[in-house]
C-alpha cells in the first residue's frame, strides 16, 4: 500500500492621586511621553495613542482587479472576513473580536485547524454564517470593513468594493486570489500580513510572522546548495480526473524558491501524461478529511506503480488553505513543501 504523509499542522498615596491626575490632564491635552516640571512621567492613554497611529494607508485592489489605496482612520471593530485565511491572519494578529462575521464555517477541516491554533481568540468572533454569509445579511451587520477573495465582491456575493466604499465601508482583497497578481509569490502573501498588521495595529505580530517565513525559506535554501533541482508537480484528484497547478501559483513559488522545479504547465493531465513526467515528488490538495482515503486508492491503482513518487513514498498531502491564498498558513505550506523536498530536514 502506498504511504503518503499528512500535516496537522501559544488604599492610594498622595503621589499615585497625582500621577493619576496627570495623566488625565496630558491625555486631555493630546500630549505624549514627556516629563512634567515635577519630574514625573506623564502617561498617554491607549486611546490617544491610537489616535496618532492613525490614518494608515495601505494599496489593495478593487472588483475589476486594479490597485487601489485604502485609507483606515482608526482601528476597524466591525469586520466581515469571507474566506477562512482572512479569519486565520486575524486570529493570528489576536484580533478576533473586531469579527462580526465570516464564512470560514464552509470550510469545517479548515476551521477546525483554526479553533485548535487559536482555540482562544476564535472565541471571540461574533458569528460564523458559512453558506448563509450573503449580501442580505452583510447589509444588516453594518460592517466597517469588509475583507475576502476578488470573487467575494462579484455580483452574486457581496456586491463590488466600489459599491461598499461609496458607503464608506473599506474593503480588502488578497492579491494572490482568483488570479488578481498573475504570478503569485510568497512576498505577496508576506505583504497581505503585513498590510493586517498596520490597519490593526499590530505590526509587531505581523513582523514577526513574516521574519519566521523567512527564516523557512533561507534555511531550505541553504540546505538544497549544490542539490540537483527536483521536479514537483501540485496536483488535484478525483475520480479519474487529475488537475495540475502549475507555478503560477504561490504554491509554485514555495517550490521554486526551495530547489524544485514545475515544468508541466497543463491543467488537466491524462495518468499516460503523469506518468510520463514521473515527478521526483507529488503534492496533493485537499479539503475534507475524507479525501485521504480516496488520494490513496487513487494512486494506490497499478497504473501508478512505476512513479518515482509512489515507489519512494514522496507523496505529500497538503491542506487546499496552505497553497491558496495561504496568508498566515504560508508557513504551514512551505514546511510541507520543504519536508516534501528534503526528507531529511522533515520535523527540524
Amino acid at each position: 500500500m502506498l504511504f503518503f504523509k499528512t500535516y496537522q499542522i501559544r488604599r492610594a498615596t498622595f503621589w499615585e492621586c497625582e500621577l493619576f491626575l496627570c495623566a488625565i490632564v496630558m491625555a486631555s491635552t493630546g500630549c505624549g511621553n514627556t516629563t512634567n516640571v515635577s519630574g514625573i512621567p506623564n502617561v498617554t492613554s491607549v486611546e490617544s495613542a491610537n489616535t496618532s497611529y492613525y490614518p494608515v494607508t495601505v494599496q489593495t485592489f478593487d472588483t475589476e482587479g486594479k490597485s487601489v489605496e485604502m485609507t483606515f482612520s482608526k482601528i476597524p471593530k466591525r469586520v466581515v472576513a469571507d474566506r477562512v485565511n482572512t479569519l486565520a491572519v486575524l486570529l493570528a494578529l489576536g484580533q478576533g473580536a473586531q469579527v462580526i462575521a465570516t464564512s470560514a464555517g464552509v470550510s469545517p477541516l479548515s476551521y477546525a485547524r483554526l479553533k485548535e491554533k487559536y482555540p482562544e481568540e476564535i472565541k471571540k468572533v461574533q458569528g460564523n454564517y458559512g453558506f448563509d454569509l450573503d449580501l442580505e445579511t452583510v447589509v444588516s451587520l453594518q460592517p466597517d470593513f469588509i475583507m475576502g477573495w476578488k470573487s467575494s465582491f462579484a455580483k452574486n456575493r457581496f456586491r463590488s468594493t466600489e459599491w461598499w466604499n461609496s458607503q464608506g465601508v473599506n474593503t480588502y482583497i488578497l492579491g494572490t486570489s482568483n488570479h488578481v497578481i498573475p504570478q503569485g509569490k510568497i512576498e505577496d502573501e508576506c505583504q497581505f500580513i503585513l498590510d493586517m498588521g498596520r490597519i490593526f495595529h499590530a505590526e509587531d505580530k505581523a513582523n514577526g510572522y513574516v521574519e519566521e517565513i523567512h527564516s523557512e525559506i533561507s534555511r531550505a535554501q541553504m540546505y538544497a546548495k549544490g542539490k540537483p533541482p527536483q521536479l514537483a508537480m501540485m496536483l488535484e484528484v478525483g475520480g479519474r480526473n487529475i488537475f495540475n497547478y502549475d507555478d503560477g501559483w504561490i504554491i509554485g513559488d514555495m517550490i521554486r524558491q526551495m530547489g524544485g522545479v514545475m515544468p508541466v504547465k497543463a491543467r488537466k493531465l491524462s495518468s499516460e501524461q503523469l506518468i510520463e513526467y514521473d515527478p521526483d515528488v507529488i503534492f496533493v490538495d485537499y479539503f475534507m478529511e475524507g479525501q485521504k482515503a480516496n488520494i490513496q486508492k487513487f494512486f494506490d491503482a497499478p497504473e501508478y506503480n512505476s512513479l518515482k513518487a509512489v515507489k519512494n513514498h514522496r507523496i505529500y498531502l497538503i491542506p487546499f488553505d496552505y497553497m491558496y491564498a495561504p496568508g498566515i498558513n504560508t508557513i504551514d505550506g512551505i514546511r510541507i513543501v520543504r519536508d516534501g523536498l528534503y526528507p531529511d530536514l522533515a520535523g527540524t
